[in-house]
């Protein structure tokens, strides 16, 4: 996609690996994982934009993602055979808005603050 910026952009297959952004400028990303698991940390991260957009899926593996407390996340994926969790907070004053979405086939992704 021309004039797309991801600021995160991980897949993995066969391994697991644990991130850390913080990006003060943060635009959302992908992350895909098959028979692995993958754990992101984006607590310290903030975004410019409304809403950042962040594509989950996993297969036979785990996502799990760590957002800062001050955005207002909203959850659209589905699992199939596993499970796709929304286990944040919404903030007393709403920031930027996160949304989360893809899917999890035996496997699972899970979103906390």
């Amino acid at each position: 996609m021309v004039g797309f910026r991801l600021d995160l952009n991980l897949e993995f297959v066969f391994g697991s690996v644990n991130r850390r952004n913080i990006s003060q400028d943060f635009e959302g990303g992908r992350i895909s994982v098959v028979f692995g698991e993958v754990t992101v940390d984006l607590t310290g991260a903030a975004s410019k934009l409304a809403e950042v957009v962040i594509q989950a899926d996993a297969v036979f593996g785990s996502v799990n993602l760590r957002v800062p407390s001050t955005w207002d996340v909203d959850v659209r994926g589905s699992g199939v055979f596993g499970g796709y969790v929304n286990q944040t907070h919404r903030p007393a004053v709403p920031g930027t808005r996160c949304v989360v979405r893809g899917g999890a086939v035996f496997g699972g992704v899970t979103v906390s603050n």
